[in-house]
């Protein structure tokens, strides 16, 4: 009887043991218990209570093609956990629909019409934890998915070769952070991807995954405006009156007031002079929060601290194997827009690429004033990518309102002084009269004063990214890297400095010791200088002015350019296909080293047919395309065929392209353009209208029938009949291939 006695108390005894017994706790917003020995992350979930997933990666690849970057940040979900019998799921809440304000039944009804996504599920132990160690294994990025679509090979998760980092999972107050090694094996296609990896076989990233607790009570959401110039969490609400839109939206700000600073924090591995330049552009911002009593400060990250932590709003200095774009992101509250997390990420070769722009301007022994152009140029962009984490858009138009803002995409303003190249003022320092409008509506008082400053700056131009990227836009105003309320008179200015550099280029833009793929990565910057001029010039032609907003306030109509302006940046266009802009020195030419070994960098570099050698033709072709690309963009033909007033459709074609093939003789850059011209108008054609592609058609007929009747054995009058077959065989039938163009090499960013 003892003994039965003894067996059901060790019995009990055993059937109390829980699966954290031993286990050391991480107290925080969800208390940690990790079992390292069973590879196990245990937490006792909280049945229906909301809270957001946020995942980042805080180890990258450094692959700029693919974008996975140290310290990258997505988006917040709102999720809980729910319980279905021994089981719990993570579910996302669906936030894109709602019913605010509504009544119990109507917001349910609203709810359980639209989907929710399950993003995860796992067994409870001891009716009461729950092992989080596949979630955070999960590729909750879709990482290789990514890297697939950038055509840089096809990988899996190797789940073992994947762990818990068991060092960096950790609880605070508010957050805890969970983080996992993943790794992916597959197949490496793409050369982006082999040169960044020390194995293409094997992909490992760290991911983070943030459980985070929804802000306490006080914030108040602020509606969205057009004219606010800011990012919105955009939503359907079901429960607004039937008068007003659905649409709804809620503008993205930090919860900031007298009592709580706006602080940001430089990461502590960036190098001077580059931390210097960075801490000085990022508090630019600290004038415009001065003036609406909010306090804003720029630090450097104590050691120790981790840049992921949700409570630091970081600038990260991100190194990749290539120059890449700079990113200000944000981890927000996707029920109010509340910003919890500013997060930018500053590619730290950018500078090395204006530092070889400034170089080939102005010389190599001009060093110290080429420097101090890329520093401006940085603190420029600190200011700007902080300002995106700020909650506030791009304004493309800023640039011709005298820099009316950080957040326009600037262009350095080089000028031709007393016979040299000038850098002075390359760059403006400060914020723009936009800037500060941007926080003193963000955080402005009441509606009443917010309206006052939406009246008062109806004349600041404001158009962002939907309305500037892309050859065929049609806001004359809006456009990225240029420069100056005149187009015409900017393009004039850039094309002096360029000529007097590109003659100077042999002798003084490479210095001793520099290897020769340096004469490429400084000749392809300066050889293409008026690239974004050119385009600015080309949004003249069939452009127009439009202004967002809403009745009542201000113009909202769109008007288009005058027609005087529109022939002028017709002719000149027509000047930027010049024999005077394309064709390079001939010293320069017999100059130019072959390429290299560093076959990674030569999609840096002008194009070329002739292998290792620099190819002066396929240069021409890359300039012409530059200068024809948007002049000949659909929408802008298109544009051209309908306006009444102003250059026409053929009229531009004609002066392009068409004109160049009639002439009784051409140079070989001529003959360069005229080809080019025609694969452009080739690629537009099927794009166009009914009438405006008859009408092109008809045009092009013409121009065939004539080319194909030129006479003479010389080397034009043979390129001319060659032109015509292959434009009459084209218009019967437009599968055959275009005519060969050069790839253009990436500008972009600068």
């Amino acid at each position: 009887m003892r003994f039965f006695a003894l067996l059901a108390l060790c019995w009990a005894c055993f059937a109390q043991a829980s699966v954290i017994d031993g286990l050391k706790a991480k107290p925080g917003f969800y208390d940690l218990y990790p079992d390292p020995n069973q590879g196990a992350l245990w937490i006792a979930p909280r049945f229906d209570e909301p809270f957001l997933l946020h995942a980042s990666l805080p180890w990258g690849l450094g692959a700029n093609e693919v974008g996975l970057d140290r310290n990258q940040v997505s988006e917040a979900l709102l999720v809980h956990f729910s319980r279905q019998g021994n089981q719990v799921q993570l579910i996302q809440d669906n936030t894109k629909f709602r019913a605010r304000g509504g009544f119990a039944d109507e917001q349910q009804a609203v709810a359980q019409a639209f989907a929710r996504s399950v993003l995860w599920q796992g067994p409870l132990k001891d009716g009461k934890y729950l092992d989080l160690s596949s979630l955070v294994l999960a590729d909750r990025q879709s990482l290789a998915a990514r890297v697939k679509g950038a055509g840089q090979g096809s990988y899996s998760l190797n789940k073992g070769l994947s762990a818990l980092d068991w060092a960096n999972t950790k609880s605070f107050a508010d957050n805890t952070e969970l983080q996992g090694v993943l790794t992916f094996t597959g197949d490496a296609t793409g050369e982006a991807i082999r040169w960044a990896l020390p194995d293409a076989g094997h992909l490992t990233l760290v991911q983070r995954l943030s459980l985070i607790r929804l802000p306490d009570a006080g914030y108040t959401p602020l509606p969205y405006h057009p004219r606010s110039g800011a990012f919105s969490v955009d939503f359907q609400d079901y429960a607004v009156p039937l008068d007003q839109p659905i649409e709804q939206g809620y503008q993205l700000r930090h919860r900031a007031d007298a009592k709580h600073p706006v602080i940001y924090y430089l990461d502590n591995g960036t190098p001077e002079p580059v931390r210097s330049a960075l801490l000085d552009g990022a508090r630019w911002w600290s004038a415009a929060f001065k003036e609406v009593g909010i306090e804003f400060q720029v630090k450097v990250l104590p050691d120790g601290a981790d840049p992921m932590d949700i409570r630091y709003n970081v600038i990260n200095w991100v190194h990749r194997a290539t120059r890449g774009w700079s990113y200000g992101a944000a981890v927000v509250d996707p029920r109010t827009g509340e910003i919890l997390k500013g997060q930018v990420s500053l590619g730290s070769l950018r500078v090395r690429q204006d530092l070889r722009i400034a170089e080939a301007l102005v010389g190599k022994a001009h060093h110290q004033q080429a420097l101090e152009m890329a520093l401006a140029r940085l603190r420029q962009l600190a200011a700007h990518e902080v300002g995106h984490t700020l909650g506030f858009q791009h304004n493309f138009a800023a640039s011709t309102q005298d820099d009316a803002s950080v957040m326009d995409y600037p262009h350095p303003k080089v000028s031709v002084e007393n016979g040299q190249v000038s850098l002075a003022g390359a760059y403006g320092v400060g914020l723009g009269r936009w800037d500060h409008y941007l926080v003193q509506y963000a955080y402005a008082k009441d509606q009443a004063q917010r309206s006052a400053l939406i009246k008062d700056n109806l004349r600041q131009a404001y158009i962002s990214d939907e309305g500037a990227r892309g050859y065929g836009s049609s806001e004359q105003a809006a456009n990225l890297w240029d420069f100056g309320a005149d187009p015409l008179k900017a393009l004039e200015q850039l094309l002096a400095a360029r000529k007097l550099a590109l003659g100077r280029f042999a002798k003084e833009a490479v210095g001793p010791g520099e290897r020769g793929d340096d004469w490429q990565r400084k000749l392809t910057p300066l050889y293409l200088l008026h690239r974004y001029q050119a385009e600015a010039v080309a949004r003249l032609l069939g452009g127009s002015h439009y202004a967002y907003g809403r009745q009542g306030e201000g113009r909202l109509g769109t008007w288009p350019v005058a027609p005087e302006q529109q022939q002028a940046a017709l002719a000149a266009l027509d000047g930027l296909l010049a024999d005077a802009v394309l064709a390079l020195p001939q010293d320069l030419v017999l100059a130019m080293p072959a390429a290299g070994q560093d076959h990674q960098l030569r999609q840096e570099w002008l194009p070329s047919r002739l292998g290792q050698q620099f190819d002066p033709q396929a240069s021409v072709e890359a300039a012409a395309q530059l200068v024809l690309a948007p002049a000949l963009a659909p929408a802008r033909l298109e544009r051209l065929y309908q306006q009444a007033k102003g250059p026409d459709m053929l009229a531009a074609i004609n002066t392009l392209v068409l004109n160049r093939w009639r002439r009784s003789q051409a140079s070989p850059t001529q003959q360069a353009v005229a080809w080019q011209g025609l694969a452009e108008l080739a690629k537009s054609l099927p794009q166009l209208s009914a009438p405006a592609a008859a009408a092109l058609r008809s045009e092009l007929r013409l121009s065939a029938q004539w080319l194909q009747n030129r006479k003479g054995d010389d080397p034009w009058p043979r390129q001319q009949r060659e032109a015509g077959l292959w434009l009459a065989a084209y218009l019967a039938d437009p599968s055959p291939p275009l005519p060969a163009q050069s790839t253009l090499p990436p500008g972009s960013p600068i």
